[in-house]
């Protein structure tokens, strides 16, 4: 009888560990719901456990940074028919950590954890429903936002080469974009993306009249290569798959290979980094009097530094004026 209450009393123990476990992980503690605001305190934490230390920064400064970055952002996510699911920020934060141990992050990287945390804040309209911010977000569930009249929400449906796309729903694969078969036509088809210096109009981002092969870019209408490691952009779109990020956190933008802390680093600003200024140069000592003269003039103060750079010395101080003989 003792053992049997033993192994009763140890099972309720286990029980009773996991049941703490499953409510920490959905809340924020001690069984309380996890809420916008810290969910956006576990986002900032995630990015900084390791960058911190990379950019030389103290935790607090980047969470605080980070944090303020994400309640921003989610700002623009958390609206009608969009509303916040505290059951789905265990993948986007598992997903968010996960980069953010990698020495280089890679814009594929960043889509993937954008397209788990901004499930976080999905919509609920079903299927055959409109979807009027062509968001695929305020669909339900994987259903997609068709990009194309009608605006409604529906089953992902990918489409081969030369395929008709006229259904809701319908994506055509790699290479090639669903378009009119002709001018006014309303039968649509996959039909091959345009190639080098062929005319291209991106204007409608999710919807681009006439886009470019993958490898390429939509500058003044036409189709050209994509930019190598240096080249200045303002997109990843510009970049090559060999350097596809486009670092936007440096005065002249420029495709890399990705992105990478380092202290003192323009990457890190957005991190807790704070541009401090250098210590100030030292007073300069006054000159040597003659026997009844005035004491020298104190140098000038050096200027303080910038960026983190140490400010410059002082100026030399002026000699006293001679004494005058006796």
């Amino acid at each position: 009888m003792a053992n049997l209450l033993g192994k009763k009393l140890g099972f309720l123990g286990v029980l009773g560990a996991s049941l703490m476990a499953v409510s920490l992980s959905c809340g924020g503690g001690g069984g309380s719901p996890l809420t916008v605001d810290g969910f956006c305190s576990q986002y900032a934490a995630n990015e900084c456990s390791r960058t911190a230390g990379l950019c030389g920064v103290v935790v607090t400064s980047c969470e605080a940074a980070r944090k303020t970055l994400c309640l921003s952002m989610v700002a623009g996510w958390a609206h009608s028919p969009r509303y916040f699911h505290p059951n789905k920020a265990s993948t986007c934060l598992a997903k968010l950590k996960s980069i953010y141990n990698k020495d280089t992050i890679l814009p594929s990287d960043f889509a993937g954890v954008d397209d788990a945390c901004q499930r976080v804040f999905s919509g609920d309209v079903q299927k055959d429903q409109d979807c009027a911010s062509k968001s695929d977000y305020e669909c339900a569930d994987t259903l997609i936002c068709n990009p194309r009249t009608p605006m409604v929400c529906e089953m992902k449906v990918v489409k081969n080469a030369n395929e008709l796309c006229n259904n809701p729903g319908s994506v055509c694969q790699a290479g090639s974009f669903c378009t009119p078969t002709a001018a006014g036509s309303d039968v649509y088809k996959c039909l091959p993306k345009r190639g080098v210096n062929e005319t291209c109009d991106v204007t409608d981002p999710i919807n681009p009249a006439s886009p470019c092969k993958e490898d390429l870019r939509c500058v003044a209408g036409k189709c050209v290569a994509r930019l190598a490691s240096g080249g200045a952009c303002t997109s990843d779109d510009d970049c090559q798959a060999t350097a596809p990020f486009c670092d936007r956190n440096l005065a002249t933008p420029v495709c890399l290979t990705g992105l990478r802390f380092s202290p003192q680093g323009a990457d890190c600003n957005a991190y807790g980094q704070s541009l401090s200024t250098g210590t100030g140069g030292t007073t300069g000592t006054g000159g040597g009097g003659g026997a009844a003269a005035t004491g020298g003039v104190s140098g000038s103060a050096g200027a303080g530094g910038t960026n983190n750079n140490g400010g410059a010395g002082g100026t030399a101080a002026a000699g006293g004026s001679a004494g005058s003989g006796t």
